[in-house]
């Protein structure tokens, strides 16, 4: 394997390292700039100017330097470039256009549509190649986009599996299937495209949006939806960087005895937090609440019905729901001695539930877990942000400034 560097390669290093400093950081002088970097102050005027000439990086103006001078400030030109954001559950399509700060272009495309299967692939493939295709006519300046998706992800070829028994045609039940999803997508788009997990993805915005890329973080993301994925951002890397897979927090077991998983865990998370399960189990124990508003749902009963009773005051959803807590406390708990994060972030649906849920997680984290290790900081991201749909903005946007001489247009 070759690892000698000539100049463009270390020029273009250098380059990725300033425009990531500088998207987090506007306002900066040069001289502040190259004491952050540790770069020659030489060698920022040169690469300051060729990114000015490329419309990368704008002057804003003067600001107070060291011992009174005055300095030009830089910073990002935000305006510039959009990537785009896609984000594919098991149930529903998002796509949107974004900036490099993570706000929306009004472009919003969004469908719902019945549990995906391996057959109907193929035609969601299409879809999202129609709508990006469509999107990029209307606009010149999009560098990349970025997809995250449901699970398992195998990060060596970008394929999804399917558990078995996930099909419309006879299929061997106890065979789980794979599809191309990346390869399918370039196939049919001609931006440079990237698929993450939908978790990862999460954690990976929260991380640079919301902690400014602090690389001291060590950062978990929960993303609690249709199920439960775990992301992981230790050291400014994903942990996906690391370990070439997935981090499947879902199937992490917590009960030997328990039930088995669709995908054939017994006793992970998911069956105890997914919303089947989490549907079903308050099912099972309306007949104890005769005074629950949920009995007239007995077979109908959806999560966002069983949240709005929490919210309410229904005691047999708010015991359901302090249960779906535990359990997912208990998981966090057992991982706790592999990756001691120092914040773990939960997102989507269950974050509705508020004050009252994150307490009984976090109980359940100190009911678990082994002294030696502290009790993360949890925190419920904001419940009307789509953090995944961000997380697939900032999944192109990480990709694009990683390598600003292959994705930037040069003048």
């Amino acid at each position: 394997m070759k690892s000698g560097k000539n100049l463009a390669d270390l020029t273009n290093e250098n380059k990725a390292h300033i425009l990531r400093y500088l998207i987090h950081h506007e306002g900066i002088s040069r001289i502040e700039l190259s004491a952050a970097t540790g770069l020659r102050p030489a060698s920022i005027t040169k690469i300051i100017q060729q990114l000015i000439e490329q419309e990368l990086v704008t002057e804003t103006g003067l600001s107070e330097g060291s011992k009174g001078r005055r300095s030009i400030s830089l910073s990002f030109n935000y305006k510039k470039y959009s990537v785009l954001a896609i984000k594919l559950n098991w149930s529903r399509l998002k796509i949107d256009l974004m900036d490099f700060k993570g706000n929306s272009q009004e472009e919003l495309y969004s469908i719902n549509f019945p549990p995906l299967c391996i057959e109907r692939m193929d035609e969601i493939t299409s879809l999202i190649a129609q709508k990006v295709n469509e999107i990029c006519c209307r606009h010149n300046n999009i560098l990349a986009a970025g997809v995250a998706c449901f699970g398992p992800l195998l990060y060596e070829n970008g394929d999804v599996l399917f558990e078995p028994g996930n099909t419309e045609s006879h299929r061997d039940e106890d065979c789980c299937y794979s599809y191309p999803l990346l390869n399918r997508l370039r196939e049919q788009i001609q931006i440079p495209l990237f698929v993450e997990l939908e978790a990862v993805a999460g954690a990976l915005a929260y991380w640079w949006f919301r902690t400014n890329c602090d690389p001291t973080q060590k950062l978990m993301h929960i993303f609690a939806g249709e199920g439960i994925g775990g992301g992981f951002i230790i050291n400014g890397r994903r942990l996906s960087d690391f370990l070439d897979n997935a981090f499947e927090f879902g199937h992490i077991i917590i009960n030997a005895n328990g039930d088995k998983c669709t995908g054939g865990c017994i006793g992970c998370l998911q069956t105890y937090c997914s919303f089947t399960s989490l549907v079903r189990r308050t099912q099972a124990r309306l007949s104890n609440y005769p005074k629950s508003t949920l009995s007239s749902r007995q077979d109908t009963l959806t999560v966002y019905e069983l949240i709005d009773a929490m919210n309410a005051g229904d005691d047999c959803a708010t015991d359901a729901i302090m249960d779906w807590g535990f359990y997912l406390g208990c998981g966090i708990a057992s991982i706790l001695p592999l990756f001691t994060p120092d914040v773990v972030v939960i997102s989507d649906i269950m974050v509705r539930c508020g004050t009252p849920l994150l307490n009984a997680i976090e109980r359940s984290i100190h009911l678990h877990k082994h002294y030696a290790y502290k009790t993360p900081k949890l925190i419920f991201a904001e419940p009307d942000n789509d953090l995944i749909l961000l997380g697939a903005a900032t999944i192109a946007i990480d990709k694009v400034l990683s390598n600003p001489g292959k994705y930037f247009p040069s003048n």
